[in-house]
């Protein structure tokens, strides 16, 4: 009985480890997208630098999104 709950909320908490792992770039890339988005309708010169870095920033953070993706159909597949 014990060993029953110690695995079950075992696999509960590292699922939840999981998903926070995961929701933390996907929120990155949300704000960085809309970021991007407000900084490129501006017209100052640091505006457009700061568009320039922001595109450095959100290359990262859409491929971890990119395979976060493809692993979790990848699991639901199997």
């Amino acid at each position: 009985m014990i060993t029953t709950i110690t695995t079950t909320v075992s696999s509960i908490a590292s699922t939840g480890f999981k998903s926070s792992i995961v929701i933390v770039p996907i929120l990155a890339l949300v704000v960085l997208l809309i970021q991007k988005e407000v900084t490129s309708t501006l017209h100052t010169p640091r505006a457009r630098q700061l568009s320039q870095v922001l595109d450095v920033a959100l290359l990262p953070l859409m491929g971890i999104c990119f395979v976060t993706v493809i692993l979790g159909v990848r699991s639901f597949l199997q």
